[in-house]
Parts: structure tokens; C-alpha cells; sequence
């Protein structure tokens, strides 16, 4: 059969496991597209949820609703509201990010100095002070 004047061909590919093939690309004619941004998917899940938080101060202060469930209202609540509690920082991470400096620099005094800044600096993100 001829092939018609602007068709493209389907590349097809097998896998690894050599059983079958597999199209590669998108179909013919077709454009793939990128998707929703995430961006897009992040806002509409955030409307989402801010539209049911009514349903879920009801959960939480309704005496009809099981403990469990009450709960995990106000872990939601805690968690979004307040949001996830931040881990320290490495303090063996910074000492041989510092040695590894150290290499490069052969200034102990300025290594310190950056030793110290790093360790300020990482301290305010993980606490938030850094906004």
C-alpha cells in the first residue's frame, strides 16, 4: 500500500525484555503536548482543598464523628496550617563540605568563617527566619 502524501511513519521499538513492541513518539499526525504545568495542578489542588475546609472543621468539632476521624482533621489542619515540621541540619555534612573547601582554599581562618556562615545561614532556612 502507497503511503499518502504527508503521513509519517510509526517507529516502533522493542523492549529489553524482547517480548513485543512498543510505539515510540506520538501517534501519527498528533503533536504531544507538555501536559498541564504542575504549577496549574498545585493551584487547583490548593482551591480544591480550601474548598472543603469547612467540611473539615465540621469533622473535627462534630461530636458524631469517630475520634480517628477527628483526628486526622486536625492533623490536616496542622499539617497545611502550620506546615511540616523541618530536621535539623547536618552538622557532619557542613564539617566536610568545609574540609572539602578546605582543600581548595588553604585558609583555615576564611574556611572557618564560611564553616560558621553556612551553618547561620542553613540554621534560618530550616527555622523559617531566612523570609
Amino acid at each position: 500500500m502507497a503511503k499518502k502524501s504527508g503521513e509519517r511513519s510509526v517507529t516502533m521499538a522493542t523492549p529489553k525484555h524482547g517480548n513485543g513492541k512498543l510505539r515510540v513518539g506520538s501517534l501519527p499526525g498528533n503533536t504531544p503536548g507538555t501536559g498541564r504545568p504542575k504549577s496549574a495542578i498545585r493551584l487547583a489542588m490548593r482551591e480544591a482543598f480550601a474548598d472543603r475546609i469547612p467540611a473539615l472543621a465540621d469533622i473535627a468539632d462534630s461530636d458524631d464523628s469517630s475520634i480517628a476521624d477527628r483526628i486526622r482533621a486536625l492533623d490536616l489542619f496542622a499539617k497545611y496550617g502550620l506546615g511540616a515540621p523541618k530536621a535539623g541540619h547536618d552538622s557532619e555534612l557542613v564539617g566536610k563540605l568545609a574540609q572539602a573547601v578546605m582543600v581548595e582554599v588553604q585558609d583555615e581562618d576564611v574556611v572557618k568563617r564560611i564553616h560558621s556562615r553556612w551553618v547561620e545561614v542553613i540554621g534560618s532556612h530550616i527555622t523559617g527566619d531566612d523570609a
